[in-house]
């Protein structure tokens, strides 16, 4: 049974959060967060001193204002330009965006931020930092495609080269880009890998760029595993062949549990954030 007296006293007097609160006290956060309110209703509401908190409101308002780049103790984000280590030392970096909690509008802001974050960050880089280069995998974009997003993965797609960032796309067929994506990657001269697909407009879009050494029948009868491979070496479009790829590599182990514990060791609960928010 929850000592509601006790809880209440040592929030008051600390500067716990209610998420810590809960954790300690092994009672559930909604549970703290309910009593609070109901407390708050019966004219006993949870309560800490005014001036001590309006002092560290004020001291954290000077810090953010002192503070150039990344919070301290994050060795992974280090000043206004991120971290080119990042690149330098060929990290592959996965971000696993769990839309299903999140919801689409916070799933399509955060895919967003980090796409134009990552862009501004290579266009701050010196030549220098610049030298390995880098690329981002969009996954099925049209999960969190928007319009906004669009413009800017256009942007990437013709003048990334600039700033040795290059986009890779996976997706079933063109139409499910929206037609200023289509035609910005179209643009841009992206190097394309066509695999067998019963869209057969995909191939259409794209036999100017093979039909000189493939028939458009025989694209569409592509075999499982196999690819056109079309691209641009030496600033002109090579001849298009097929190539057979290696099939989905089986899964060899479960690493959701390594996952969770990343999670733990490097992130933060959402509930602290929203408390701090």
């Amino acid at each position: 049974m929850a000592n509601w007296d006790e809880i209440k006293h040592e929030w008051e007097t600390t500067k716990i959060t209610l998420a810590k609160l809960a954790e300690k006290h092994d009672v559930p956060l909604g549970t703290i967060k309910s009593q609070k309110s109901r407390d708050s209703k019966n004219g006993n509401p949870w309560t800490r001193d005014a001036t001590e908190k309006d002092a560290t409101k004020t001291k954290k308002v000077a810090t953010i204002e002192k503070q150039v780049g990344a919070p301290k103790g994050n060795d992974n984000a280090k000043g206004n330009r991120g971290n080119p280590n990042l690149t330098h030392e060929g990290k592959v970096i996965i971000l696993r965006i769990p839309n299903r909690k999140l919801g689409e509008l916070a799933t399509k802001t955060l895919v967003h931020w980090v796409t134009l974050k990552t862009f501004m960050t290579r266009m701050l880089m010196t030549k220098e930092e610049k030298e390995n280069g880098c690329f981002v995998v969009f996954n099925e974009p049209e999960q969190y495609q928007t319009d906004g997003l669009s413009k800017l993965m256009g942007r990437i797609s013709t003048e990334g080269r600039k700033e040795r960032l290059g986009s890779l796309y996976a997706f079933h067929h063109w139409n499910k880009l929206s037609s200023s994506l289509q035609e910005n990657l179209q643009g841009g001269g992206v190097q394309q890998f066509l695999f067998m697909n019963d869209h057969t407009k995909t191939f259409d879009l794209s036999k100017h760029r093979f039909e000189d050494t493939i028939p458009i029948e025989e694209a569409h009868k592509l075999p499982a595993y196999h690819a056109i491979v079309s691209v641009r070496t030496s600033g002109e479009l090579q001849p298009a062949f097929i190539c057979k790829m290696a099939p989905p590599r089986k899964k060899i182990y479960n690493n959701v549990d390594l996952t969770k514990l990343h999670t733990k060791q490097f992130g933060r609960l959402w509930i602290e954030l929203q408390e701090l928010i």
